[in-house]
């Protein structure tokens, strides 16, 4: 995998040159490719792939880090115990089949940040042996690639039973080009297939739940449907003896997916609304992190009083990701004492209060928040964190944090002390060192200029900031071109 990586993060370095002399403009979601130096360098690749095993091959073409246990992932959003009973509950007896006659497919739909990954987590967890494979797609991550969703199930599949994965071991091993090709195939040749086969040999698989959660975060909508697609298809024809859980906001593709008749006659629905429904939950939610700050802190036990939790409540209004960012802010800065950071939370929703009914949804209550969050960013640490984000926005987020700061201009402690502001919204630095956001909606709102304002990567300071980024990735490309010109032409002398 990191060969597989080095080569994606070098041939896109040499595309990026593209945009040199490009203005105003931002990199979401790149796809880069070289095809002269990609040739050259793929039959080295092929070369090694078919000493591989089929299951290598397999893992190296799927994406561990979006697994529902996966360390990237850690600590992945979860439902706070005692909230989300009730989804959870449904959703476990769905898969276990505790009510009877069922659907092949659940497809739970809501707001962004109204919690849906969270409860995604929890079932998988909550379901036990049940479970056969899960999938998370996050665009600000970089886990959004349809082309490893197949892939990423069928090697997880291939974890739990010894007859599949033989048989996909054996598959791979005479035809390893499997995982290239068009997802439709990949469903096809690495799930339908060897289920199949087991089948005929007179092995069954039990009907094994595979949850897919952020459908809408696919980094393209016509795959979005596509995957909604060949999954209610293969259950209205059963295909399969798998069960499918999505949890998705509801695009306009994903919907029109599931509006279909095959699918509307195979699949459940459950909507996850942004309700005040919840504010028991967020209340309870909010009473229980609090206090496990309290106690690091050692704060009074009076601390937070009954009005200031009822108040957070009320700003949440039903949605999770709100109280979620609070218990962050309010956890992870040192700066001030927790007591104030509430305070300030307060204070700031007071000073920003509305005459009328101008807040149209809870969205609104966080963007203030947000903005706060990036109005207590110091001046002169203020340029660096949009380098950081800047960086997120192309295709360096996963790299090594040396290796971004290094690109970005920044010491390695200079790095780190500007990614500490952002603790409540940016996983902290683990062993691997990457820049990961707790959820999408931090960075579209960045994106976006009616709701960030300054702060926007789209806007002025973030534009001379990106020019200078991008003059720094053209140097990488003149560095690398003279570099894999010396390697092909070793790699021919030893060859020939």
């Amino acid at each position: 995998m990191p060969g597989h990586f080095l080569l994606k993060c070098t041939l896109s370095i040499m595309t990026f040159g593209t945009f040199a002399n490009a203005h105003d403009f931002s990199i979401h979601e790149p796809h880069f490719s070289d095809n002269s130096t990609h040739v050259n360098v793929s039959l080295h690749l092929a070369h090694n792939i078919s000493e591989m095993s089929g299951l290598q091959v397999l893992l190296e073409s799927s994406l561990p880090e979006a697994f529902h246990d996966s360390s990237a992932r850690h600590p992945p959003p979860r439902c706070h115990p005692g909230t989300r009973e009730h989804y959870i509950e449904h959703i476990t007896s769905w898969a276990w089949n505790k009510g009877g006659q069922r659907t092949r497919v659940l497809l739970m739909t809501g707001a962004a940040g109204v919690g849906k990954s969270a409860i995604a987590q929890s079932c998988t967890e909550a379901v036990g042996e049940k479970l056969g494979a899960a999938f998370f797609f996050s665009r600000s991550n970089g886990h959004n690639d349809p082309k490893y969703l197949f892939t990423s199930i069928a090697y997880q599949l291939a974890t739990r039973n010894l007859t599949y994965a033989t048989i996909l071991d054996d598959q791979l091993r005479r035809d390893p080009t499997i995982v290239t090709k068009s997802i439709g195939q990949q469903f096809h040749q690495l799930i339908v297939a060897p289920l199949k086969e087991m089948t005929y040999q007179g092995h069954g698989m039990d009907d094994l739940l595979v949850v897919v959660d952020g459908l809408d975060e696919c980094s393209n909508s016509q795959r979005q449907r596509e995957i909604a697609e060949i999954i209610t298809t293969s259950a209205y024809d059963q295909t399969t003896p798998l069960l499918w859980a999505f949890f998705s906001r509801p695009g306009p593709q994903i919907v029109a997916a599931f509006n279909s008749p095959h699918a509307v006659s195979s699949s459940t629905r459950i909507e996850l609304p942004v309700s005040r429904d919840s504010d028991p939950e967020i209340f309870n939610y909010l009473r229980g992190e609090l206090k496990k700050i309290s106690e690091e802190h050692t704060l009074p036990v009076s601390w937070p009083s009954e009005g200031e939790l009822q108040t957070l409540v009320d700003l949440a209004a039903g949605l999770f990701i709100y109280a979620v960012t609070v218990v962050r802010f309010v956890g992870a800065y040192d700066s001030i004492s927790p007591p104030d950071n509430i305070r300030a939370i307060i204070a700031l929703n007071n000073s920003n209060a509305p005459t009328d009914d101008s807040l149209e949804s809870p969205l609104s209550e966080l963007d203030i928040f947000y903005s706060h969050i990036m109005e207590s960013i110091p001046t002169k640490v203020l340029p660096s964190i949009q380098r950081i984000l800047l960086a997120t926005t192309a295709f360096v987020g996963g790299k090594k944090a040396p290796q971004n700061a290094s690109l970005l201009g920044l010491s390695e402690a200079q790095f780190r002390g500007a990614y500490r502001w952002l603790y409540a919204v940016l996983m902290p630095l683990d062993s691997d060192l990457c820049i990961r956001f707790y959820h999408s909606s931090f960075m579209e709102f960045l994106q976006d200029r009616a709701r960030s304002g300054r702060f926007c990567l789209k806007a002025q300071p973030a534009i001379e900031l990106r020019k200078s980024l991008i003059g720094k990735l053209r140097n990488i490309q003149c560095n690398f071109a003279a570099g894999a010109f010396r390697f092909l032409q070793r790699y021919k002398r030893a060859k020939y």
